[in-house]
C-alpha cells in the first residue's frame, strides 16, 4: 500500500515568506501595488496563490510583527458580495472572521470585501478601492513514501 503525506516545507517558493500566524502556517507575500479587489485576486492566482485568509485576531497579531509597516489597509481573502451578511473565504467556505469594533458595518451598503485594517484589525472595506494585499500558498508539499 503507497501512502502520502504532507509534511512542512522548509522553504516557501521565491519572494514568499515562510511564517505562523496564529499558529498556522502559511507561505505568503505582501504585495504594496495597489489594486482593487478583484485584481488583487488575480494577481494572486497568477502567482498560483490565494488572497490570505486570516480571520482571527491573532492572526491578524501574528501579520503585523512580520511586517511592522504594514500599510493601514491591505486586502485579505474575505467577501459578503454574494450575500450581504455572509462572509466567506476565496473558496466560497463560511469564515466567521474576529471584527474590529462596530465591523462589519457596510458603509453605504458599500463594504463587501475583507481587510486588515489600522494594524491590527479586520474590517469590511469598497472593494473597488485600491489597496495593497497579502497572498498566501500552501506551505504543506506532498512527499509520497
Amino acid at each position: 500500500m503507497n501512502l502520502h503525506f504532507a509534511v512542512p516545507s522548509t522553504s516557501c517558493d521565491f519572494q514568499y515568506i515562510n511564517v505562523t500566524l496564529g499558529g498556522t502556517y502559511f507561505c505568503i507575500k505582501y504585495h504594496t501595488d495597489a489594486k482593487p479587489f478583484n485584481e488583487a485576486m488575480k494577481a494572486c492566482e497568477s502567482e498560483k496563490a490565494k488572497l490570505l485568509v486570516a480571520t482571527t485576531k491573532n492572526q491578524i497579531t501574528d501579520l503585523i510583527n512580520i511586517w511592522p509597516n504594514l500599510d493601514s489597509v491591505a486586502y485579505i481573502g474575505l467577501s459578503d458580495a454574494d450575500e450581504e451578511g455572509r462572509w466567506v473565504s476565496w473558496s466560497g467556505e463560511l469564515v466567521h472572521p474576529t471584527w474590529g469594533p462596530e465591523q462589519p458595518n457596510d458603509l453605504n451598503n458599500n463594504e463587501d470585501c475583507g481587510c486588515v485594517f489600522q494594524k491590527n484589525e479586520i474590517h469590511d472595506i469598497n472593494c473597488n478601492e485600491l489597496y495593497s494585499f497579502i497572498c498566501h500558498k500552501n506551505h504543506f508539499v506532498p512527499n509520497p513514501i
